[in-house]
């Protein structure tokens, strides 16, 4: 339990300073004016339920995917092959390479 919450808190650690190395890697790599142009097309804003399909289709659809993916096939995966610590430290590790934008 106390290595668990040792890693726990070293993992948010460490994503809190990978989160702040994304401002400057947006001041480096700016996202294309094209994604920019195409994020405005896709959100339906002022439309009677704009928010609400905003929020299923940009939010509820890809955590359910990405969870499914993530921890049922892939966690339990390398879980199976390297143990569970391991495992579970590979896949955050993946996790988190997979939304470094």
């Amino acid at each position: 339990m106390k290595r668990a919450l040792l890693i726990g808190v070293f993992m948010a650690a460490l994503a809190l300073g990978l989160n702040g190395l994304l401002i400057y890697w947006d001041r480096i790599f700016p996202m294309p004016i094209e994604f920019k142009e195409f994020f405005e097309r896709l959100l339906r804003k002022g439309e009677p339920f704009g928010l609400a399909w905003d929020l299923f289709l940009l939010g509820l659809i890809p955590a359910l995917c990405e969870e499914f993916f993530f921890r049922g096939l892939m966690q339990v995966g390398l879980c199976g092959k390297l143990g569970d610590v391991p495992g579970v430290i590979l896949t955050a590790a993946i996790f988190a390479c997979y939304h470094f934008n």
